[in-house]
């Protein structure tokens, strides 16, 4: 069983509301709910990236990507440096950290 916290995507609007309504910091709001603020300042960028689908759980299994894919990836990175959060947004990878790997 996965130790990792899992948090509904009406929780994750409220916060996000929250911040944007209200102007109340990531950290403040990392503290009044007991979240890392690295997990806010996240579901905001996918948020507003993305739209609101992307505050939903998603299923480790549907981010596996195809050894072509991540070649393809790799090689467009080195030919055109883009930074990896931009590549993220391009092919739609809700985690840039994935793309940096």
């Amino acid at each position: 069983m996965s130790k990792r916290k899992k948090f509904s995507k009406d929780l994750k609007q409220a916060i996000l509301k929250e911040h944007d309504e209200e102007g109340t910091s990531f950290y403040k709001l990392g503290k009044k709910y007991r979240i890392n603020p690295k997990f806010l300042r996240q579901w905001s960028y996918n948020y507003n990236t993305f739209g609101e689908s992307a505050l939903e759980r998603h299923n480790s299994d549907l981010c596996n990507y195809s050894a072509e894919f991540k070649k393809a990836v790799v090689m467009e990175y080195l030919k055109n440096r883009i930074s990896y959060k931009d590549f993220a947004l391009k092919y739609g990878i809700l985690a840039p950290s994935s793309v940096r790997t």
